[in-house]
């Protein structure tokens, strides 16, 4: 495996690289690359140089690519260096008391990560619900817009980090969106309602890192 200089993903041998003369081949040009991911290629690309090609613009299209918006992301995180991860923690609960626990336990675990990582962390539907409760309204009402919202931002995002000691029902469609979308799955839901000190932190979320990373490249963690 080798590690892409565009998109900073783990790539198989397997994997087809395009050259800057958009022919397919082994050799990485540095300046676009194909990655197989569910049968489909995934662009990472500088849009402004390659996307103008009526080429690429045509083989974007028989390849079933990723929307130009989501493209225009990717150049803009490899540009800046930093990695932007969707943070999905359980938020539902039988009472709103118990839903604000939830939005309390997310934001020490949206705290914990930032101290133990360089990441941008994305987690949107953390003033969403709270919004909601505080407007009054009936926060399980709201679940179905706050939902697509929230698949809409895992969209844009390089990754997606599952926390909070267990997957909900929520986070089950974010996880598998996703994946879909070809994000990195990092899994931190065994390791407990409550975040880790900073350091322990650090190596667990090191080695999450390295299992999403072998599943993306096709390959079983060890």
């Amino acid at each position: 495996m080798a590690t892409c200089p565009n998109c900073r993903r783990l790539h198989a041998a397997s994997s087809a690289y395009v050259g800057d003369e958009g022919g397919l081949g082994s050799a990485h040009s540095g300046a676009v690359c194909y990655v197989a991911i569910d049968g489909h290629d995934a662009y990472c690309a500088d849009l402004a140089a390659d996307l103008a090609r009526k080429a690429d613009a045509e083989l974007l299209a028989a390849a079933r690519c990723f929307p130009v918006g989501l493209l225009a992301r990717v150049n803009t995180t490899r540009a800046t260096g930093k990695l932007v991860v969707y943070l999905a923690h359980p938020v539902g609960a039988a009472t709103v008391d118990g839903v604000r626990a939830n939005l309390a336990r997310a934001k020490r675990w949206l705290w914990a990560v930032r101290r133990a990582t360089e990441w941008s962390i994305c987690a949107p539907w953390i003033p969403s619900v709270e919004a909601v409760l505080d407007s009054g309204a009936d926060e399980s009402a709201e679940r179905a817009r706050g939902l697509a919202d929230d698949l809409a931002a895992v969209e844009r995002c390089d990754a997606i980090a599952l926390v909070g000691g267990r997957v909900s029902s929520g986070m089950a469609m974010e996880r598998d969106h996703a994946a879909a979308c070809g994000l990195r799955v990092i899994d931190l839901s065994d390791e407990g309602e409550e975040p880790e000190p900073p350091a322990m932190l650090k190596m667990l979320i090191a080695s999450a890192e390295l299992a999403a990373e072998l599943v993306l490249a096709g390959e079983e963690p060890r």
